[in-house]
């Protein structure tokens, strides 16, 4: 339907602005519905703005079903029940919002996406670096500054909140056979060495399970090892002392579980693997093979 007897104007239409985003990532706006406008009616969209903007054309709740892929370049389609989505990169600088305006039918709505007001010269802990990571404090062996990521093993950063699910990974590769690694066993957590990226580091590198054939995988410290988070590499999962920090500062820097079971493993011997319980601070030493949750760090 085209011409004055089509009704191509639709209802408004909102996006959810997003802040404390990580410099120089893309976004995905969240999916909206159009409505209001008459059936087969093909009108005008298009979007502009800050950071290369682009939006996508689905028949679907969830953009499982894509009938325009993401494109920046404006054009006319039928509109009526389908979903819209944007998506921009966000500023190269700290406390800076950019800016999309999507136009459908002469309809325009905006979206915001500001990147962290923060960066981590003012040593606040819990403070959101400018790569999105958190400042946690600073480390039991040597006072030095130390970041985390904002989410736990197996979830992401949305924009607003840690997205999927929670779940525990195994300390070794999950068999309840088990090697004592190299690393300097421990009596107490509060004993252990404090230099989790040198634990880290000789896990990656040792087999976890000397019964069975090949080099075995050390789970929490492979997936820490491995990670490729707000734009760095070198994460390394906490050593028992370092773990604590986390612990205490745990309410400022976010996004923990501390309610019943809220077991995280740090990368300490005793020779079983020392955790801590975010519930009420104390510290165990446990069987390698339990799935407990991960929190990776860097330095």
């Amino acid at each position: 339907m085209l011409g004055t007897s089509c009704d191509n104007a639709p209802a408004f239409y909102t996006f959810t602005d997003q802040i404390d985003l990580s410099s120089s990532t893309q976004y995905s706006s969240n999916i909206v519905q159009i409505t209001g406008m008459d059936t087969d009616c093909d009108t005008a969209v298009s979007v502009s703005g800050d950071g290369s903007p682009e939006y996508r054309i689905c028949s679907t709740s969830n953009c499982s079903a894509v009938d325009t892929d993401w494109t920046g370049t404006g054009g006319n389609a039928a509109m009526q029940g389908k979903y819209f989505q944007l998506r921009a990169t966000t500023s190269a600088s700290a406390n800076t919002t950019h800016m999309v305006t999507a136009s459908i039918g002469g309809i325009d709505s905006e979206w915001d996406i500001t990147t962290t007001a923060n960066d981590c010269g003012t040593e606040v802990i819990g403070t959101v670096c400018a790569d999105g990571s958190v400042y946690a404090g600073l480390t039991p062996d040597g006072n030095v500054p130390m970041y985390v990521t904002r989410c736990d093993f197996n979830m992401t950063w949305d924009g607003a909140t840690c997205a999927d699910t929670r779940v525990g990974i195994s300390w070794n590769n999950g068999q309840s056979d088990f090697v004592d690694t190299p690393i300097a066993n421990c009596a107490t957590a509060a004993s252990c060495v404090n230099t989790g990226e040198a634990n880290t580091a000789t896990l990656v590198a040792t087999d976890s399970d000397s019964n069975d054939a090949g080099s075995q995988y050390h789970g929490a410290a492979r997936y820490c090892d491995t990670l490729v988070a707000h734009g760095k590499s070198d994460w390394y999962l906490p050593s028992a002392p370092e773990l604590n920090v986390l612990y205490t500062n745990n309410a400022a820097i976010g996004n923990f579980r501390t309610t019943a079971s809220s077991w995280y493993w740090s990368s300490s011997e005793s020779p079983n693997a020392w955790y801590q319980n975010f519930t009420d601070g104390s510290q165990w030493a446990g069987n390698k093979s339990s799935l407990f949750f991960v929190r990776c760090a860097r330095k």
